[in-house]
């Protein structure tokens, strides 16, 4: 389970509404939220933007592709050529979805679809065989960067959007937001939360 910050609650809903309008539009799309970036992050994926997909007032693109927790050089040319963070926010029917992942990962799909359309039992020992027998996979790096341009992603900007993964970040946020702690950290991370590395 991915934890995040929102620093505008509003414009995310702005944006929601319009993923899910895109969506019934568009009901074979599932569309990303990819955040404008502040700093050349490595810690998180990056989507490059492709092709706009429309002129309406939330303009969205075409994904071109993803890119995992680049080196510093790399984070800072993806941020220069207008790349986005990856929020791994998520908006689609489920069809949509269902034809991502049997496309991308076939034989995981074999192996969830007894579950999906409803045929497996409802007893401990059929879920607990079932559960076994799913493969280790990851969903970014199997599905989404397998197929990127069956997606579209919408920058989000306005969002004020962290990813929570990191203690550094949660306590840049406290502190933003005037949240005070009772106590200290030792010198060298209060140091990189004074300088605002994760800001």
């Amino acid at each position: 389970m991915r934890n995040y910050y929102i620093a505008d609650e509003s414009v995310f809903c702005c944006y929601m509404d319009a993923a899910f309008l895109e969506a019934r539009r568009n009901p074979a799309t599932v569309i990303l939220l990819g955040a404008p970036p502040d700093t050349p992050e490595v810690e998180y994926g990056w989507i490059e933007p492709g092709p706009p997909l429309s002129r309406a007032a939330t303009q969205r693109f075409q994904v071109r592709r993803f890119w995992e927790k680049p080196q510093r050089t790399l984070a800072s040319a993806l941020m220069n050529l207008g790349c986005l963070w990856n929020t791994f926010i998520m908006v689609g029917r489920v069809k949509a979805f269902l034809r991502l992942f049997q496309r991308a990962a076939p034989a995981h799909f074999g192996v969830l679809y007894p579950a999906m359309s409803g045929r497996l039992p409802f007893d401990h020992v059929a879920w607990s065989d079932f559960f076994t027998r799913i493969p280790l996979t990851n969903f970014s790096q199997a599905v989404l960067a397998a197929q990127p341009r069956t997606l579209a992603v919408f920058p989000a900007h306005g969002l004020g959007w962290s990813d929570l993964g990191d203690p550094i970040r949660v306590l840049s946020i406290a502190r933003r937001k005037g949240i005070e702690r009772a106590w200290s950290l030792d010198q060298d991370t209060e140091c990189s939360l004074a300088a605002g590395r994760c800001a």
